[in-house]
């Protein structure tokens, strides 16, 4: 008998430190003094160059700064009205306006790689991705929705990695351990698949598809109570929840 689980889940669209580096061992002390001389000199010069040439036009170079930033930002929240909307076209061309305003525009790169995810356009999607986290590493959404196109590609050779650096930088990411999950399971790694099946329980105890899951883990292990206290959590949380009676089903089956 087959149960069914949850599938991988991506992240929904974003609505609206540096490390301390030690001197490179090569350099000898005597040689690094001098050269903090020497940099401290040209700052100095570069700085009193600053000063000198700064003036009216430098300060409404800044004023269009704010405004490009602002002007971003409104955009930005027209796109994801659009897309409520179902208008993707409209979505789109404002998001990439947004980016056009400021291109380091983390969360616009990330929503218009969601519609282009969405329209199967994947290509497409994965370069938004990848900007995104070119300019914010930290940024952990879109790892897990580069993710789940990698999954789509087969490439999951590739995935575990990616779900790791998402938890690195946000340790209560639950959608990543729930889809590292579902990748280890996918490899027949079920020690690995239940240790990030309760962290993604921990992190997100509402959602019923980590406990379904959990569930069926111990369903094929033959720890029928386990399982059953497992999609009696799921239906719990989620009244609705399917898949859960379905397979609460398939254990009292096997228990008669």
């Amino acid at each position: 008998m087959n149960l069914k689980m949850g599938e991988y889940t991506d992240s929904p669209l974003q609505y609206g430190n540096r490390e301390n580096v030690g001197a490179d061992p090569c350099i000898c002390p005597d040689v690094f003094w001098h050269l903090k001389l020497f940099i401290g000199i040209i700052f100095l010069f570069l700085f009193s160059s600053l000063v000198y040439s700064y003036s009216q036009s430098d300060t409404e170079l800044f004023q269009l700064s704010d405004t490009n930033r602002k002007k971003a930002e409104e955009l930005f929240i027209l796109g994801g009205k659009y897309v409520g909307n179902k208008a993707i076209k409209k979505a789109i061309k404002h998001y990439k306006l947004a980016i056009k305003y400021n291109p380091v525009y983390v969360e616009a790169y990330y929503n218009l790689g969601r519609v282009y995810d969405k329209q199967n356009k994947l290509v497409k999607a994965i370069s938004q991705y990848e900007l995104a986290l070119k300019y914010n590493p930290k940024y952990t959404k879109a790892y897990n929705s580069l993710m789940c196109i990698y999954k789509k590609l087969g490439r999951l050779e590739e995935m575990e990695g990616h779900y790791k650096f998402a938890i690195k930088y946000d340790p209560k990411y639950s959608w990543a351990y729930f889809n590292l999950a579902r990748l280890y399971f996918d490899i027949n790694n079920t020690p690995d698949a239940i240790k990030n099946l309760k962290l993604a329980i921990k992190h997100r105890p509402q959602y019923s598809d980590s406990y379904n899951n959990l569930g069926v883990i111990y369903w094929k292990q033959g720890k029928l109570e386990k399982a059953e206290e497992q999609y009696k959590l799921a239906i719990e949380h989620d009244s609705k929840h399917v898949v859960s009676y379905n397979n609460l089903g398939a254990v009292y089956l096997q228990e008669d």
